[in-house]
């Protein structure tokens, strides 16, 4: 009866692919139990289809009305109702597939670069995506003491902190037209250029972003010492390779000297400042 049905699936076991409500039932009608369910699981999560002998237009449309995705009058022939239940099945099954394309779909514009999601998206398949810039611009945030920091801090107080770093400098990218790539655990590295033209202005971009970054910094407290967080910005162009890292979810990946150098770079940088190389300032003019 409904209490039973309300009482399986509270107790936590695996939903039913579908469910058939008679709309008569001792205790609680079956209009209750669709209405709660509905308030509870979406159509596409649970399906429900109605029995009853109430044919009715008037009955029809109150079992909509409850949440009903379909409603089956007696007496039905068998064949009928194993054909609306198959299709009320695989209206569900495209529904969910359709949801989880959309979702890899954001993931993977929210992880890959407009110009390599294209490639990445009109590859052959099995092929791999490794393109080559001729003219980017790549920045590296290196954060001052993280060893002491993750010694001295408690991990709550470490996740914290990284957190709120990385959120803001997301945000900071995110507008700059930038992108994020792999990099170590102490350092945020930042890529722009993709468009593959001359005339774009990724240094002067990842130059404002390196300065927003400080301001972000700054605005951390550092969970050991005194004061804020504080970290190091290096800005360097030149040409880059770049490219898909293959796996249970793509990775944007960038290599090469120019890569490499802004790394050595940041190492020199002072704390709280941004070292913008000469090929960097050669483009911002």
């Amino acid at each position: 009866d409904g209490p039973d049905t309300l009482d399986v699936l509270e107790e936590g076991c695996d939903l039913p692919d579908i469910i058939l409500l008679d709309v008569m039932m001792p205790s609680m009608s079956g209009l209750e139990v669709c209405r709660i369910l509905r308030e509870r699981y979406s159509p596409t999560q649970l399906p429900i289809v109605l029995v009853s002998g109430k044919s009715s237009k008037e009955s029809i449309v109150e079992g909509l009305a409850a949440g009903a995705n379909d409603y089956v009058t007696k007496p039905f022939d068998s064949a009928e109702l194993l054909s609306r239940v198959k299709g009320q099945l695989m209206a569900a099954a495209m529904a969910k597939a359709e949801v989880q394309d959309a979702g890899t779909e954001t993931i993977h514009r929210k992880m890959l670069p407009p110009a390599i999601l294209r490639s990445w998206e009109a590859r052959p398949a099995g092929e791999e995506v490794a393109e080559e810039l001729e003219h980017a611009s790549v920045l590296c945030a290196a954060i001052e003491g993280y060893s002491m920091l993750t010694s001295h801090a408690s991990t709550r107080e470490v996740v914290q902190a990284l957190s709120a770093l990385c959120l803001g400098f997301d945000e900071l990218c995110e507008a700059g037209d930038a992108w994020r790539v792999q990099s170590a655990p102490d350092s945020y590295m930042v890529v722009a250029g993709q468009s593959q033209t001359d005339d774009d202005d990724h240094a002067a971009r990842l130059a404002t972003i390196g300065l927003d970054m400080i301001k972000v910094a700054r605005s951390i407290s550092h969970p050991v010492c005194p004061g804020s967080l504080k970290i190091r910005v290096a800005v360097h162009s030149g040409p880059v390779r770049n490219g898909v890292v293959a796996g249970s979810l793509p990775r944007y990946f960038v290599c090469g000297d120019t890569v490499d150098l802004t790394s050595r770079i940041v190492e020199l940088t002072q704390p709280m400042t941004v070292t913008v190389s000469a090929s960097s300032q050669r483009r911002l003019g």
